[in-house]
Order: C-alpha cells, then sequence, then structure tokens
C-alpha cells in the first residue's frame, strides 16, 4: 500500500490477444527505452488473453487481479487490450463502443499485429495478410542485411534491430499515422499505445 505521504505511480495493465509476439514485442520495447524501470510507473503485460469481447472481459478479470496484487483501487489502473482483426465478425465500431462501455482502451490492429510490425521496417499499406504479410517482412529483413525468415514466437531480430536502431520506434509511429483510418484496411492504432508508453521513458 503507497503511504499517505507517497505519490501513487501510474498503473497501466496491458492485456494481448496472442501469447507471445505482442507481449513480447512490448517487453522489448520498454527493456530497450528504459520505461519499466521508472518510478512513476507500474506496466503488466499479460497475453493469451483470448479475442476481442473476451479479451476486453478477462482484462477486467486481470485489473482486479492486479489490484489486488498491489493493493490499490481497480478504477486506478488504466487497461489496454490489444488484438487484431483475425476472425472477427462483428466491425470495429461495435468492439470500440464494448471496451469504451467497460472502461478499456482498444489498441488493434487490421488484419493482424504484424501490420504494426512492419511499418519499423518500410511505410506499407500492404492489402498482404497471413503468410503474404509474414513474407513481406522477411523480404524487408532481408533488406535490411537480417538473415533471418520471420516466426511470429521469435523476435529476437527486432530486439537487436532497436538496440542498433532506437528510433525504429518512432519511425514505426510514423508510418502507422499513414494507415490510421478505421475505415481502411490496412489499419492499426497500435502507435497510439506507444505513445503513451513513451511518456515514461526514463530521462523524459
Amino acid at each position: 500500500m503507497v503511504g499517505s505521504g507517497d505519490i501513487q505511480p501510474i498503473t497501466i495493465l496491458i492485456c494481448c490477444e496472442g501469447r507471445v509476439t505482442e507481449p513480447e514485442y512490448l517487453k522489448i520495447v520498454m527493456r530497450q527505452r528504459r520505461i519499466n524501470s521508472s518510478s512513476r510507473v507500474v506496466i503488466e503485460v499479460v497475453g493469451g488473453k483470448g479475442q476481442h469481447e473476451r479479451l476486453i472481459d478477462k482484462a477486467l478479470i486481470e485489473r482486479n487481479k492486479l489490484a489486488t496484487k498491489l493493493d490499490i483501487s481497480p478504477e486506478d489502473i488504466e487497461v489496454w487490450a490489444v488484438c487484431d482483426r483475425d476472425v472477427m465478425v462483428r466491425t470495429l465500431a461495435v468492439l470500440e463502443s464494448y471496451a469504451k462501455k467497460k472502461g478499456v482502451r482498444l489498441a488493434f490492429s487490421d488484419p493482424r499485429f504484424e501490420i504494426f510490425l512492419l511499418q519499423h521496417l518500410t511505410a506499407s499499406a500492404t492489402n498482404e495478410t497471413g503468410k503474404g504479410l509474414e513474407a513481406l517482412i522477411t523480404k524487408e529483413l532481408h533488406k535490411l542485411g537480417i538473415n533471418t525468415r520471420y516466426d511470429k514466437t521469435n523476435l529476437v531480430w527486432l530486439s537487436k534491430l532497436l538496440d542498433n536502431d532506437p528510433q525504429r520506434v518512432e519511425l514505426a509511429i510514423r508510418n502507422s499515422r499513414r494507415i490510421n483510418n478505421p475505415k481502411n484496411t490496412p489499419y492499426t492504432n497500435l502507435h497510439i499505445l506507444l505513445l503513451r508508453l513513451l511518456e515514461f521513458e526514463v530521462g523524459r
């Protein structure tokens, strides 16, 4: 519990649909930009929490668990849900409305999270999906001299890329703004979550 004379750090909970890719991406960025070492913020990232409305509902369960763990009110926790379109049958507007009612911020990609990863490598509004999108990431990696094939369970290449060129994060933000129209595909607003996390970069 925070003492009466202490300033309670901001607490952010990020619940991801994927078990590996999205949580690993966030952890890489937070490590490289020294975000989670700030005394101003506590950030918890959990993965494998389901899709769409189910993800949002699970995020609230995780929020309550974290609140108990930290001995704070659930209302003091800022909650994000990270997911992509995948097999979603409802519209994004319906999902956003559901998230808003639950007090959860939505970080969404259409068609997949990989469209956001691609923006770290090049500005792209490709309509590729699935294996085609993964192949495009591999192609861009090879252009950079990174001799690896994209594998969603292994983001070692990204960790090394950001260590050598930290500004790739800012590049991804700029490129993502070009595909930030929810009426179009591809679409992502992951950069909004990224900007939020960067507010707590050590030294800012």
